[in-house]
């Protein structure tokens, strides 16, 4: 069937089928619809017979006739039998209707049997309003029998209730019907509905839009035909045609494409097919040419590698005719200069990746060996099976040739025949990793001969150049067979010493090297002798790449001129390694300073003794973008005694006259301190540079800014550094000696230096409770600024202990993290809003102690440091080291007791009191560490407690002791 006719038939049956399920769900439709609308008119019915039987009885009682065989006929019972005989004279579709009951007086109302069962139904369910049930009667004729429920109501008791209430002549005329009660079921309305004129009407109206639809879709159906034929039929019939002029060789024909639909699709893919088929076919000419012409040697094999076809170029490039290679595998063409596991990576690689290309060496039928350049290919069907092989391949006889002079002529010096820079590079490379798998040393020297310019002037460039030519040969024959001379240009050579077991081995051929090089030669005839410098860098102590290694070689040569020429000197790895560190530092500084990523942090300086803050230090930081915030031991050690000393410090200096003027602004009066370098301030235009910052902070007072030098630097040109500092305090400037005790200074040089403060250095202070010589340092940098008329300020206040004896020394100000650490600028004023000193601090508590008396402070220092020792070991933290002085006697205020302690204070009760509680406490320690070598450290640590209640029951004792011994030295005891 043709594909048109299928597409009528299809869109007609589909329509059909339609309309078929439509007319069936509309029939179904119209049969509710006919049951529904007698449903209807039974109800309507029922309402009247209702209305009536309630109207007459009510118009009955209303007229006070009594009842009796004259007026029986009136009420509703009697008269609806009546009235149901004289609605048929009016009405002709044989509508029926009465009330009828299981238990009539009058014999019209007795109910049929359709009629007894709805009365069955009604009594079963009370609250039934309605029954609607068809039927066929003996006729043929179909009805709708539709009944409602006639309930007893009180007035109808009279009649139908206790015999005795009825009037006598009911009585006498009706012998049953008796005994009701109300709301008992006395009956029913029957209605019985003929279907027929109802079912014409409703299904003659489905008929008509049967119709409708029918002519709807034979409609549809044309128009659908019609314009299926016209986008599709049409397109397909002009796509068959052109498929059979394709099938009939066609290449060229095609078919409309427009649009955006399937059929236009089609079309281009129609197209497309034809496009490829007729350019594969163009291709398959071409091909044939190619193979035909080519100078390309091409073999054709089946899957099993053996050759179905040859080109003419085979047979010019092999010597074989085509027909002597057919039937036979290419093995026939091996040279034998490749071994089976090379063939084995060839087919590897074809199977793996489809094809496989490099060059071979071959044999032509004359038997002459030939380099060739081949490319094997796997050809599979479209299902993946191989079918066949392709190799072509070419003759590069010739090319290797030219390629061999060329990388000769890319590699060597055209006048000495050596390697040049090319070909030691590749050298080198070679030698670093055999280097590196033996263990032994490379050299890569660099050589300059000494004299040869002069020579090369004097006699000219011929003679020059035989020179060279000589000075090349004598190298070549002292190094090694494994070794490499290479010129590098001029009269520069490099050469590569491998296998080296140790320096002295390299030492010796470098003898040798400049040995031959020194030995005359007869130019014009005349005796000329030339030295050479060496420079070595040696690998993988240098472990560098090749142009590093020779550009060390090459500083190191310049090395060996500098100390005299015709000698050898080996490259300073450390040297260099900390000078080019140094460089990449001080260019990171640059950068930084340049970039906005240095701040100034300000730590506060405060008198201990009343709390009151003296002023701020500024401190450089760097904030690097990759390693964060700095400090400045991490960066100023690069740039010392360098111009990027002075640009920082310049930096430093303006940004904190900057910040002093803006707390002023905000009622702050805060003194900044800023370190100045030794380079920076003995700068010959210091003091000027300094007055123009200062000029430009018109609210600058005398003492808002405090320099401050190291003493090294200031004793390094006492007389040159204490006339800046003169000069500097005209301008308002006060001055610093920072790190006070660490230099070399004597009392000379501090009488001639004029500053305001001493800064004892925060090494000292941090240790001079554990230390006693650091005390003394302390003890004696408080003297001398107290001799000198020098105010003093501890740095490296980190404790309340470490304070207290400061100002017990006679030391009031300081500054360290336990006052506060440097902080940003904007931190500052919540700090001093918050900031309070220790009560220890405090004038209350705080008693100037003679130097006598500081064994007294310190050996409550000494008792709670081994306390507090003895905890953390039983605590398990890490890196502390068992106390071993558990004997009383032994630890450190064990023997202050025992000795310097009792030769002062023995004589005094509080005294003798603290050596109870000291053995005590000892026995303790006994116990607990006894219990942590037995496995019970929880149980030892659970009595860390009973440790430090002993502890400050011997503190106790000793600020008893401090109290008598202050006491007695104050009068007051």
């Amino acid at each position: 069937m043709r594909l048109v006719y299928k597409i009528w038939l299809g869109i007609g049956t589909t329509l059909l089928a339609a309309l078929a399920v439509m007319a069936w769900l509309g029939y179904r439709h119209s049969q509710d619809d006919v049951e529904a609308s007698l449903l209807d008119e039974g109800r309507t019915l029922q309402a009247v017979l209702m209305a009536v039987r309630r109207t007459y009885q009510e118009a009955f009682l209303a007229s006070g006739l009594p009842i009796d065989e004259h007026t029986l006929a009136l009420l509703p019972a009697h008269a609806m039998p009546h009235i149901a005989k004289a609605f048929e004279a009016f009405d002709d579709r044989g509508i029926r209707f009465n009330n009828v009951s299981d238990r009539p007086r009058n014999p019209a109302n007795r109910a049929d049997a359709m009629e007894m069962t709805a009365i069955r139904y009604f009594r079963a369910n009370p609250t039934a309003r309605e029954q609607l049930v068809t039927f066929t009667d003996p006729s043929g004729a179909r009805y709708y029998q539709y009944a409602a429920p006639i309930w007893i109501e009180p007035y109808c008791l009279k009649c139908h209730g206790d015999p005795k209430d009825a009037p006598a002549s009911i009585r006498a005329a009706y012998p049953e019907a008796w005994g009701y009660r109300a709301g008992d079921l006395r009956g029913i309305i029957s209605v019985r509905l003929p279907a027929a004129t109802t079912e014409a009407r409703v299904l003659g109206r489905w008929q008509l839009e049967q119709a409708t639809h029918l002519g709807v879709v034979l409609l549809a159906v044309l128009l659908s035909g019609a314009f299926v034929h016209f986008l599709v039929v049409r397109r397909l019939r002009n796509l068959n045609q052109a498929v059979k002029k394709l099938a009939a060789g066609d290449y060229a024909c095609r078919v409309e494409d427009q649009g955006g639909d399937e059929a236009a699709a089609l079309a281009r893919g129609f197209n497309d097919m034809a496009r490829t088929l007729q350019k594969d076919n163009d291709d398959l000419r071409l091909a044939a040419s190619v193979f035909s012409h080519t100078q390309d040697g091409i073999l054709f094999t089946d899957a099993h590698g053996v050759i179905f076809d040859a080109n003419p170029a085979f047979t010019r490039i092999t010597g074989y005719e085509r027909e002597e290679a057919l039937g036979r595998t290419p093995v026939f063409l091996s040279s034998g200069r490749h071994d089976q596991d090379f063939f084995r990576e060839i087919w590897r690689t074809v199977e793996h990746q489809g094809n496989w290309s490099g060059e071979v060496w071959n044999r032509r039928k004359d038997g002459d060996v030939f380099p060739e350049r081949l490319t094997i290919t796997a050809v599979s069907d479209d299902d993946g099976r191989l079918i066949h092989y392709v190799g072509v391949f070419n003759d590069i006889s010739q090319i290797k040739q030219q390629e061999a002079q060329l990388v000769h002529l890319a590699q060597h010096d055209a006048l000495t025949g050596l390697p040049n820079r090319v070909l030691l590079a590749d050298r080198m490379r070679q030698a670093i990793g055999q280097a590196r798998r033996s263990g032994l040393l490379l050299a890569v020297c660099y050589l300059d001969l000494d004299g040869f310019k002069p020579v090369n002037d004097e006699y000219g460039h011929a003679q020059g150049d035989r020179l060279l030519i000589e000075m090349a040969r004598r190298m070549r024959s002292v190094v090694r067979g494994g070794d490499t001379v290479a010129r590098l240009g001029g009269d520069e050579f490099a050469f590569l010493l491998q296998g080296l077991k140790n320096t002295e081995e390299c030492e010796q051929s470098l003898n040798r090297l400049l040995g031959a090089i020194s030995r005359p030669i007869l130019i014009a005839d005349k005796p000329v002798s030339l030295t050479a410098s060496i420079g070595v860098s040696l690998y993988p102590n240098d472990d560098e790449d090749p142009d590093t290694l020779i550009r060390h070689a090459d500083q190191a040569m310049y090395s060996a001129k500098q100390d005299g020429r015709s000698r050898y000197h080996f490259y300073d790895l450390e040297g260099d390694r900390r000078a080019r560190s140094h460089r990449e530092s001080q260019e990171g500084v640059r950068q930084g300073l340049a970039g906005g990523e240095f701040v100034l942090h300000y730590q506060p300086k405060v008198d201990m003794l009343t709390g009151q803050v003296i002023g701020v230090e500024a401190l450089v930081r760097w904030q690097h973008p990759e390693r964060g915030l700095l400090m400045p031991g991490q960066f100023l050690p690069a740039i010392e005694n360098s111009d990027l000393d002075t640009a920082l410090g310049d930096w430093v200096l303006d940004e904190g006259l900057r910040q002093v003027d803006a707390w002023r602004r905000d009622g702050l009066t805060m003194p900044v301190s800023v370190n100045i370098s030794a380079h920076h301030i003995q700068r010959p235009d210091f003091v000027d540079r300094l007055a123009g910052k200062l000029a430009g902070y018109p609210a600058f007072q005398a003492g808002d800014l405090i320099l401050e030098i190291v003493e090294t630097a200031a004793l390094a040109d006492l007389g040159r550094v204490s006339a800046i500092i003169a000069e500097c305090r005209r301008l308002g400037c006060h001055f610093a000696l920072d790190d006070f005790g660490t230099g070399y200074s004597s009392l000379t040089y501090l009488k001639r230096l004029p500053v305001e403060w001493l800064k004892i250095d925060r090494g000292f202070v941090r240790d001079m409770l554990h230390d006693p010589e650091d005390l003394a340092i302390v003890e004696g940098v408080i003297a001398l600024a107290e001799a000198f008329g020098r105010g003093v300020v501890a740095e490296g206040v980190d404790s309340v202990e470490v304070g207290l004896l400061l100002m017990q020394l006679g030391c009031r100000n300081a500054q360290g993290f336990r006052i506060a650490r440097a902080m940003p600028a904007a931190e500052l004023p919540t700090w001093l809003v918050r900031w309070q000193p220790p009560e220890t601090w405090s004038e209350d508590s705080y008693r100037h102690w003679n130097k006598e008396n500081f064994a007294l402070l310190l050996a409550e220092h000494n008792h709670r440091a081994w306390i507090d020792n003895l905890a953390n070991h039983l605590e398990g933290i890490d890196g502390l080291e068992l106390p071993v002085e558990v004997n009383p006697n032994a630890c450190a205020f064990g023997a202050w007791y025992r000795e310097h302690g009792r030769q002062r204070y023995g004589h005094l009760a509080e005294f003798a009191a603290l050596a109870e509680p000291h053995e005590r406490v000892h026995a303790l320690a006994v116990e607990l560490l006894a219990q942590q070598r037995n496995g019970e450290g929880e149980r030892a640590r659970a009595r860390l407690a009973e440790l430090f209640a002993l502890r400050e029951e011997l503190v106790a004792g000793l600020r008893a002791l401090q109290a008598r011994v202050l006491g007695r030295e104050t009068g007051t005891a």
